[in-house]
């Protein structure tokens, strides 16, 4: 944040505590929600009856006015090709967030597409002026104004039931923005996985000589087919995969041991591959699963079945995008998206993705208790495509070109001295 102005590091500052406060509302939503009585409406595209805590409608109707409003504040201070389709998806938002309602919501429709129109022709003419960049904050506190009058409108105006189909009308759009985020997470997941393995590999080479660190490395990878099995005849044949893949490992690394071309760093990547591939396995199986080994471990921890990820995977992965991918798109200036509004822009998208899935993830069929199939498809699938069609090819890639993302660099070891 060092080369931003005074206002627009407060609203970095904001950003994040925004985004942590969402996702830690997240999880007290999804370990609270079991058995809480909601607010019952029948959505106009699904014929089922459901129903949704009305802690979770508040929750996410904030995180969509603080999305948008952070992710038009970012997106005025870009080009036209980045505001005008911003705005564009905002007309949109607007009219389905106003909704059903008589006088009121009608005055405030208008106003916002009025507002809308003035900033978009200021925009248009006046954006080179430095005038237009140096009151970010006060622009901020404008468009979340704007935003909260309508959540006001939404839950004081209206009936708690036209209140539950208005918001969930209004959180079809941000779908646009959680399908390719979830597709992100599923690389993210990749990623983190290829991050623990790395941690972990680099410390045990620190505290062990190097010939017995190749011996443990050889024990770890002999016994990775054995837990495969194990899991494949208790959890499910997806597990097949990583127990081919484990044989294949060990058939390596016993050929290199008999050509005595074993090095630390050899064995350090079949490691790192044996370690990130389980994490994969439960990542895009857990669509396809029912009842087994793993969900019923999970229902244990509290973690709902069956959803992928529930709350507490999706906190986890959102928090680590945002402190990885986020970081690494922020920290890009450009004239089309510069770098203060690319920051401002990424929290936005953030919490527009976190008001859906607050409310999805808590909204349950009345005649089952369970979340609505559509689930399945918004965010089961997409997070499934992003481990499997490119997480995969990302895991080879690194193994392949980026081997230090896995194992670390050159170390030398504590014991020895050597360089491994």
């Amino acid at each position: 944040m060092g080369s931003l102005s005074r206002s627009l590091r407060l609203l970095v500052l904001l950003g994040y505590a925004s985004v942590a406060f969402m996702l830690a509302v997240t999880l007290i939503l999804e370990l609270s929600s079991v058995g809480v009585s909601g607010v019952e409406f029948r959505p106009d595209v699904i014929d089922k009856a459901l129903s949704v805590p009305v802690a979770a409608m508040v929750s996410s109707s904030l995180s969509l006015a603080l999305g948008w409003a952070f992710l038009l504040t970012g997106a005025t201070d870009c080009g036209r090709r980045v505001f005008l389709p911003v705005a564009a998806v905002f007309v949109l938002q607007w009219i389905f967030f106003v909704g059903r309602g008589g006088a009121l919501a009608g005055f405030l429709g208008f106003g916002g597409l009025l507002i809308l129109g003035v900033v978009t022709v200021a925009h248009l003419f006046f954006r080179r002026s430095r005038r237009w960049q140096r009151y970010p904050l006060v622009e901020f506190s404008a468009w979340l104004a704007l935003m909260l009058l309508v959540v006001a409108e939404v839950f004081w105006v209206k009936s708690p039931r036209i209140a539950a189909l208005d918001l969930e009308t209004a959180l079809s759009v941000p779908q646009i923005f959680s399908m390719p985020f979830w597709v992100l997470l599923g690389v993210e997941a990749v990623d983190g996985a290829a991050t623990l393995a790395r941690v972990f590999i680099t410390r045990l080479r620190k505290w062990l000589r190097e010939d017995w660190y190749k011996l443990l490395v050889c024990l770890i990878l002999l016994v990775h087919p054995m837990v495969s099995v194990a899991l494949v005849l208790n959890d499910g044949g997806w597990w097949g995969i990583d127990f081919f893949v484990s044989l294949l490992l060990i058939l390596v690394a016993l050929g290199l041991l008999v050509a005595r071309r074993l090095s630390a760093r050899a064995a350090s990547l079949l490691l790192a591959i044996s370690l990130v591939l389980p994490v994969l396995t439960l990542g895009w199986s857990q669509p396809f699963r029912q009842t087994d080994l793993t969900t019923l471990a999970l229902s244990t921890a509290g973690v709902a079945t069956n959803v992928l990820p529930a709350a507490l995977l999706f906190v986890g992965l959102a928090a680590y995008d945002v402190l990885n991918f986020g970081v690494r798109y922020a920290n890009v200036d450009g004239r089309v998206m510069p770098r203060g509004g690319r920051v401002l822009m990424y929290f936005g998208v953030v919490l527009l993705v976190i008001a859906f899935t607050q409310f999805y993830l808590n909204a349950r069929v009345v005649s089952t208790g369970q979340p609505d199939g559509t689930l399945n498809l918004l965010i089961d699938m997409p997070f499934f495509a992003g481990i499997l069609v490119l997480g995969l090819p990302y895991l080879a890639w690194m193994a392949w070109r980026r081997r230090d993302k896995l194992i670390g660099s050159e170390a030398t070891s504590a014991r020895s001295g050597e360089v491994a």
